[in-house]
C-alpha cells in the first residue's frame, strides 16, 4: 500500500464494564476498499478484507480471544486454547454494535462490546490486549497494522503483540 495512513485506537470502559473501542484511520480513505454495509451478523474470514481486530488474553492461562469487526457491520468472535490452537467460535450472549463513519481523509469504526459478550470480558479484571487492523487497498493488496509486530511477518496472534493492558477497576480509557 503506497499511501501513508495513520491508525489510532482508543478503548473506553463504562461503569457497566462494557467496552467501547474506536479505531480512527487517517489518510486517503478513498484508496481503501471498504466492504459495503449489510445486516449486522456473525461472519468468518473478515480478515481477508478491511477489518479491525481486538485480542484479549488472561495471563493465568494460554487461552485468548479474538474479535473481528468489519465496516460492513459484520463481526466474529473466537476463542483459542493456546497460540493458534483449539480455535472455536466464542459463544456470546449479546452482539456488538458497530458504527462506521467515513470521509475522504478520515474514517472511524466504533464498536460497543457489552460485557455480556461472554468469555474473558466477564471473568477477568486485568487482560492483555492486542489491537490491530487489516487494510485492503483498491487493487486488493492487504496491509497489516498492529500496536506491535513481534516478528518480521505480521502475526496478530503472537503473544508479544498483546502490549496494551485493560484493567477493569472502573470506568476509564486506554489509548
Amino acid at each position: 500500500m503506497a499511501a501513508a495512513y495513520g491508525i489510532t485506537a482508543t478503548l473506553t470502559t463504562a461503569a457497566d464494564q462494557s467496552l467501547r473501542v474506536r479505531y480512527e484511520l487517517t489518510g486517503p480513505i478513498d484508496n481503501i476498499r471498504v466492504p459495503p454495509p449489510t445486516l449486522a451478523r456473525r461472519a468468518d474470514e473478515l480478515w481477508r478484507h478491511t477489518c479491525f481486530e481486538l485480542f484479549l488474553h488472561d495471563a493465568q492461562s494460554d487461552a485468548y480471544e479474538e474479535f473481528n469487526f468489519s465496516p460492513s457491520g459484520c463481526w466474529a468472535a473466537y476463542k483459542f486454547s493456546a497460540y493458534r490452537q483449539g480455535m472455536s467460535g466464542l459463544n456470546t450472549m449479546a452482539d456488538p454494535l458497530i458504527t462506521w463513519l467515513q470521509s475522504s481523509q478520515k474514517a472511524q469504526l466504533e464498536v460497543h462490546l457489552p460485557r455480556t459478550m461472554g468469555g474473558l470480558m466477564q471473568r477477568r479484571e486485568k487482560l492483555a490486549m492486542g489491537l490491530s487492523a487489516v487494510m485492503e487497498d483498491c487493487s486488493g493488496a492487504l496491509s497489516h497494522w498492529s500496536l506491535h509486530h513481534p516478528s518480521s511477518l505480521p502475526d496478530f496472534h503472537h503473544r508479544e503483540g498483546f502490549i496494551a493492558v485493560l484493567e477493569r477497576s472502573g470506568p476509564g480509557s486506554i489509548e
